[in-house]
């Protein structure tokens, strides 16, 4: 009995220091020209968010945003991102959260519709 007890404990020990997903997504969306969606995730200081994205062809432009910038963003202010993609058409992205909060990524499309395939992992 106590070699399965500590082999658990070991297994549960190395699963919680690799890391474990806590939530993931795959989704394909549509933005039209000159509009933008994002994805908005209420976050822990220290977790990782790793991103896919792909349109195909259409340049995109992608940006990470903390609240205060986001909404700074949302009234054509200027703002300062996290991490950001310009001109993208395929690209994996990941940051960590310096402190519990809300984070956006915003997928913005400019000169045409973008269909676009995201996939995300946060842990």
């Amino acid at each position: 009995m106590n070699s399965k007890l500590f082999l658990s404990l070991i297994i549960l020990l190395t699963a919680l220091a690799m890391g474990c997903v806590y939530e993931s997504a795959e989704e394909t969306f549509v933005i039209e020209k000159g509009t933008y969606q994002y994805y908005e995730f209420e976050i822990l200081e220290y977790d990782i968010v790793d991103i896919s994205a792909d349109t195909g062809n259409v340049p995109i432009n992608i940006y990470v945003l903390d609240s205060t910038n986001f909404n700074r963003y949302e009234s054509l202010r200027t703002f300062d991102t996290m991490d950001i993609r310009v001109d993208t058409i395929k690209t994996q992205l990941s940051f960590e959260a310096p402190h519990d909060g809300k984070y956006y990524v915003v997928f913005e499309s400019i000169d045409s519709d973008a269909r676009i395939d995201v996939s995300y992992e946060i842990y």
